[in-house]
């Protein structure tokens, strides 16, 4: 399996065909992503069956809800067992859409933080149809944290997210607080709480920054809190630290739900727009 890196000197992108990908060259991507949160792996033409096989060659593949959950019911790929879901506004047989399905841009986000004691590392999209056109943006939090001055890091280490869920990525819905920080409302978990630095199985360190999710930190109030939010979101959000992914049918982009946060851009075609999301562990044995 050979890869080249992006003209932003951190993002490889994979040259194999995922139709005859073993548990190695899985055991390689894997290492790939711990080390650098996103890869991409371009024009891939896969068939349900070919995707769920790639999927399983991963530890763990989960369903994102559970059997009877609306989501579930109206999202999942038939034929898939529940593991991949249908991302977009493009309508199914019985007239619904998929996950994000609005036209307005994300927030930066992992995907359900909140659950990070159980959910898998990984997830995958894959452009099937009406794609192009449309971006979705990543940021590198190995990178951003790396390059933090020392005094910030001693800040950080010791520090625990108490995290919201239940909250609209929809950027158009977005709360106007006071100070004008603009948030997604939600409801907090008051009985978990995550390190905002993160170490992985490879031992690769990075900041759990996903600042729009977090409430507060341990012990601190949502004001103090604030201070440092607004610092990381400053900091992490420069462009040296982002991949931007302009989507071609095709196109599958895997990253890290720790040290990788990602956004979608506003999305005019949205009603078109078609990709398909996998979740799983990394495999590296």
């Amino acid at each position: 399996m050979k890869y080249h890196l992006h003209k932003n000197g951190w993002t490889p992108i994979i040259d194999i065909d995922l139709k005859s990908a073993t548990r190695n060259d899985v055991i390689a991507i894997s290492e790939l992503v711990a080390k650098h949160t996103v890869v991409v792996i371009k024009k891939q033409q896969l068939s349900i069956e070919d995707e769920l096989k790639f999927v399983k060659l991963f530890d763990h593949p989960e369903s994102l809800f559970e059997p009877g959950h609306y989501d579930y019911i109206h999202c999942v790929v038939p034929g898939t067992d529940g593991l991949i879901y249908r991302v977009g506004g493009n309508l199914n047989e019985y007239g619904v859409p998929g996950i994000g399905e609005h036209v307005a841009e994300t927030g930066w986000h992992h995907d359900h933080p909140w659950r990070s004691k159980v959910r898998p590392k990984l997830i995958s999209l894959h452009a099937i149809k009406g794609t192009e056109g449309s971006t979705t943006s990543f940021i590198n939090n190995v990178l951003s944290y790396n390059e933090l001055d020392d005094a910030t890091k001693e800040l950080l280490q010791p520090l625990e997210a108490i995290l919201l869920r239940n909250t609209s990525l929809d950027s158009s819905l977005f709360n106007t607080e006071i100070d004008g920080w603009q948030c997604p409302t939600g409801d907090i978990v008051e009985d978990y709480s995550v390190p905002v630095v993160y170490t992985n199985s490879l031992g690769v360190t990075g900041g759990f920054f996903p600042y729009l999710q977090i409430h507060a930190f341990k012990g601190m109030s949502r004001e103090d809190s604030k201070k440092i939010l607004k610092m990381l979101a400053e900091h992490i959000t420069q462009e040296k630290y982002c991949y931007h992914h302009n989507w071609e049918d095709g196109d599958m982009v895997i990253s890290d739900q720790w040290h990788g946060l990602h956004k979608r851009q506003h999305c005019e075609t949205i009603s078109t727009r078609l990709l398909h999301r996998a979740m799983y562990d990394y495999t590296f044995v």
